[in-house]
C-alpha cells in the first residue's frame, strides 16, 4: 500500500514530538507499505532521508517560511498527492488535505475542540485571538476530507464528539515520550555545569523548571507576579526557563519585564535547550511546573514523571487527564495559589515523595513510540 505522510507543519513543541518519534519508527518498524513521507528541513528532522520503503520529500522553503507561502501550500498538497496518487493519506498537523481520498487525520490543536476554553477567553480582541479563529475555522471546513480522525486522549475525543456533528470514526491513540527523555543521552556539559553552579550558589533553593516554547496559552506571563511574591516572602524558589526570543514577539517583551522588576534572579532563563540535554536538565530540576491554560494531550508531563520530579500544574481537565493524582494543582490565573500550592508542597516532603511515586507508576504504562506507530499503520490498513 502507497501511504502519503503529510508531516510538514509538524515543526515545533508536541508536535514536532510526534513527527519525529513516528517517522523514526517507521524506519524500524519496515512494514511491506511504501511511505512518502513530507516534512520540512527543520532541525530533528535533517537525519531523515529516502531508505527502503520510505521516500522523504522536504516540503519547499516558500510554503514554510513565508505567510503567503502557507496560505498556498494547500495548492501544493493537492498537486503533490494528485502526482504521487497515494492509496490513503496520513495528515498528522491538524489540516486534512481537500482531496478525495482515503485519510487519517490527526488532530492535536486543543483550540479547536475548546471552543469556551480560558485561553479564548484571554485572548479575545487581540491578533492572536483573531489568527486562531480563522485557523480552527479551516480545520473545521477541511475537515470534511478526514475519513477517520485521531486524538491523543478520551478527553479529546470526549470534546470533539461534544463540538462536531461529523460522520467520521474517531480514535484515540497515545503519544509517548521525546526520544531524548526515554532513551536518557549523554549531556550538554555545559548547560547541566550552569545549572550545577546555579544551585550551588543557591544553596537550599528549589529549582523547578518550566519547559515550555513560548504560546500564550502557556500563561507564562503569571510568572511574573509569582515571581514577585517569591522575592517578597524571600521563599527559595528559583524558575528555569528555556524561552527562546525568536520564536514569538511576546518573548522579548516577558524577558524584559523580567529584567527591569529585577526578577532574573528568580526567573532564570537558561535559553533555547538542545535536545540531547533534555533528560539531563530535567535531573537537575526539583519539580517541573507549567501554569497551561489550553494543552490537547501533554508530553511535557510524561517527561517530568519518566525524570522523577513531582508536577505542579493547572486545576483544569486536561491537565488532570495527563497526571491524575500524580500532579500538584493550582488556579493558573492566581498566583497566590500557585505560590500556596508549591510552598505547602515542599514543607510536606512526604507529599512529594508520594507524587513522583506515583508519577513512575503511571510510566509503566506508557507505550513506545514503535507501539504508537504500529497502531496508527493498523488504522490506515483498515482504511
Amino acid at each position: 500500500m502507497k501511504i502519503l505522510i503529510n508531516a510538514y507543519n509538524l515543526r515545533i513543541g508536541g508536535g514536532e514530538s510526534v513527527g519525529i518519534g513516528i517517522i523514526n519508527a517507521l524506519y524500524i518498524l519496515n512494514t511491506e507499505h511504501q511511505y512518502i513521507i513530507l516534512i520540512n528541513k527543520n532541525k530533528g528532522y535533517e537525519k531523515f532521508s529516502s531508505k527502503g520503503n520510505i521516500v522523504i520529500k522536504h516540503m519547499p522553503n516558500f510554503y514554510t517560511n513565508y505567510l503567503l507561502g502557507n496560505l498556498l501550500s494547500v495548492v501544493y498538497l493537492i498537486y503533490i498527492t494528485i502526482r504521487i496518487n497515494p492509496q490513503v493519506i496520513f495528515s498528522m498537523g491538524n489540516y486534512a488535505i481537500p482531496v478525495k481520498k482515503k485519510q487519517l487525520l490527526f488532530l492535536h490543536w486543543p483550540y479547536v475542540v475548546y471552543p469556551n476554553s480560558i485561553a479564548w477567553k484571554q485572548q479575545k480582541g487581540t491578533y492572536e485571538y483573531l489568527k486562531r479563529k480563522v485557523r480552527a475555522w479551516i480545520i473545521k471546513k477541511q475537515l470534511r476530507f478526514a475519513t477517520a480522525v485521531t486524538v491523543q486522549t478520551p478527553l479529546m475525543k470526549k470534546q470533539f464528539l461534544t463540538y462536531f456533528h461529523h460522520p467520521t470514526t474517531i480514535h484515540v491513540v497515545e503519544s509517548s515520550v521525546s526520544e531524548q527523555v526515554s532513551d536518557t543521552p549523554a549531556s550538554n556539559a555545559s548547560l547541566t555545569n550552569a545549572i550545577i553552579e546555579l544551585k550551588a550558589k543557591n544553596k537550599g533553593h528549589h529549582f523547578l523548571l518550566c519547559l515550555s516554547q513560548y504560546y500564550t496559552h502557556k500563561n507564562l506571563e503569571i510568572l511574573l507576579p509569582l515571581a514577585e511574591e517569591i522575592k517578597k516572602q524571600n521563599a527559595p524558589f528559583k524558575i528555569l526557563l528555556n524561552l527562546d526570543p525568536s520564536q514569538h514577539r511576546k518573548v522579548k517583551e516577558l524577558l524584559s519585564q523580567i529584567k527591569s522588576n529585577t526578577l532574573d534572579q528568580i526567573l532564570i532563563n537558561l535559553g533555547p535547550i538542545p535536545q540531547a540535554s533534555l533528560y539531563n536538565v530535567y535531573q537537575q530540576a526539583d519539580a517541573f511546573i507549567l501554569p497551561t491554560l489550553l494543552e490537547s494531550f501533554g508530553i511535557i508531563y510524561r517527561e517530568a514523571m519518566i525524570s522523577g520530579i513531582p508536577i505542579f500544574t493547572s486545576d483544569l481537565d486536561f491537565a488532570h487527564e495527563a497526571c491524575k493524582e500524580a500532579a500538584f494543582y493550582f488556579d493558573p490565573l492566581d498566583h497566590h495559589s500557585i505560590y500556596k500550592t508549591i510552598t505547602e508542597a515542599f514543607q510536606n516532603n512526604l507529599q512529594l515523595k508520594e507524587k513522583i511515586a506515583l508519577g513512575k507508576e503511571q510510566t509503566k504504562q506508557f507505550l513506545s513510540w514503535n507501539e504508537i506507530t504500529q497502531q496508527y499503520i493498523e488504522i490506515l490498513q483498515k482504511l
